[in-house]
């Protein structure tokens, strides 16, 4: 019992928390996030972040950061897009 559990490393987590809330209505949880992983999501993807709202595909509001209706059909893509980045440095 327990052997075939999965250990995900922090940046592994990351990814999850990352994809998790892009999916959810709400978005990611902003505070939780940087509680969490001692990163404010926000500066860390402030240029991403910012051309994606420009173009109407995500929002930035009530401590959560979350991906319109638009970017919804691009969920994936939108997605694959934060996990590149390297975010150690941080």
């Amino acid at each position: 019992p327990g052997a075939d559990k999965e250990v995900l490393t922090e940046e592994q987590q990351m990814i999850e928390a990352i994809y998790l809330g892009l999916r959810m209505t709400a978005g990611i949880d902003l505070v939780g996030f940087k509680a969490k992983f001692g990163i404010d999501f926000i500066k860390a993807f402030k240029p991403l972040i910012t051309d994606l709202a420009e173009r109407n595909y995500m929002a930035v509001k009530n401590n959560g950061c979350a991906l319109s209706r638009k970017g919804r059909a691009y969920l994936d893509s939108i997605t694959s897009m934060f996990v590149i980045r390297d975010v150690s440095d941080t």
